[in-house]
């Protein structure tokens, strides 16, 4: 059998077929990154993956596919910060949340700060088995290394030490406790 492989005039090869593959394979990749970002299951995904292309992907490949995400939420934590935001809301909530084939609530630790011009922006959600005041420390000196110098509000619930994390983190910072806790008080 003799095969005849197509090439430019300059001798070069141009897979035309390979790019076709190539662009299938980016297509299906960005589908199954949207659905999972949307905050489908590994199994949902799966499942719609079935329904669309008729292809099966076990829980464990999307997973696997889904370690691109990782890198990108991993750069999106670590990004520099303002050095001065007028207000810090940090609180917690608890989610079920999967590991190792249990599940259980875990606490997710999110900071959202008001700028000078008064936008808004989310500068963390972290997770954490639990909540304490050794942790929003440990998450406040993060803020710190991303760029954070000052804060002239922090606004929180009343878990106990709380205060004593934050004057450590930012001693200029004034605490106040979220409305519902001050009326939770005055009750």
């Amino acid at each position: 059998m003799v095969l005849k492989v197509p090439r430019t005039r300059d001798g070069g090869f141009y897979p035309v077929l390979l790019n076709v593959l190539r662009d299938g394979d980016e297509e299906h990749g960005k589908l199954i990154f949207s659905l999972y970002k949307k905050g489908l299951t590994t199994e949902q995904v799966s499942d719609v993956y079935q329904e669309i292309y008729g292809n099966d992907y076990s829980k464990q490949q999307i997973s696997y596919l889904m370690k691109d995400s990782r890198e990108e939420v991993s750069v999106w934590l670590n990004r520099r910060l303002d050095t001065h935001y007028l207000v810090l809301y940090i609180d917690t909530t608890f989610v079920h949340t999967r590991r190792d084939k249990t599940v259980s609530k875990e606490g997710y630790y999110t900071i959202l700060g008001i700028k000078e011009d008064g936008s808004r922006e989310v500068l963390s959600i972290v997770n954490h088995p639990t909540e304490g005041a050794t942790l929003w420390q440990l998450e406040l000196n993060s803020l710190q290394k991303r760029g954070v110098q000052s804060v002239g509000l922090i606004v929180s619930d009343g878990l106990a030490s709380i205060e004593n994390a934050i004057a450590k983190s930012f001693p200029n910072a004034q605490h106040q406790l979220c409305v519902v806790h001050i009326k939770r008080t005055i009750l």
